[in-house]
């Protein structure tokens, strides 16, 4: 893919978004069928496994926003950093709801394929900063 299609598939994935409000369901629409979502500690699975990692969040926290602060493509690739902000109103990990707001900044790479997300890289602690805002001891996070 060149960065135009990249471009075209990440902003038909934005304003699904933003049209619907429901970004779990705009995520499962954009991803391919086989999508692998590659954390620090080693990949969430492939395909639905990996696509239910990604809606678990918003399960988690259902007034979730991202905010976009900047975003650079080349080719079938995109870097993104952006901050998540949401209530924990749902479990998430097996830790139940704690009513507080968490902002965390985030930064990823998405692999585009057919015009769609294939795999997606995050190369920050999503659970350090997470669980620090929610008071969580992290010494069994592992």
């Amino acid at each position: 893919m060149t960065s135009e299609d990249s471009r075209a598939a990440l902003m038909r994935l934005m304003q699904a978004v933003a049209v619907s409000g429901d970004i779990a369901s705009a995520l499962q629409q954009h991803v391919t069928p086989s999508i692998v979502v590659h954390m620090p500690n080693g990949d969430i699975g492939q395909g639905a496994i990996a696509a239910g990692f990604l809606g678990e969040g918003y399960e988690a926290f259902p007034d979730l926003t991202l905010t976009l602060e900047s975003m650079t493509i080349e080719g079938d690739r995109a870097a993104l950093q952006f901050s998540m902000e949401g209530t924990h109103t749902g479990a998430i990990r097996n830790f139940p709801p704690t009513g507080k707001v968490v902002d965390i900044p985030i930064c990823t790479i998405l692999r585009f394929e057919a015009g769609r997300i294939a795999e997606i890289w995050y190369y920050a602690n999503l659970y350090a900063p997470l669980f620090g805002s929610l008071g969580v001891d992290q010494s069994h996070t592992g």
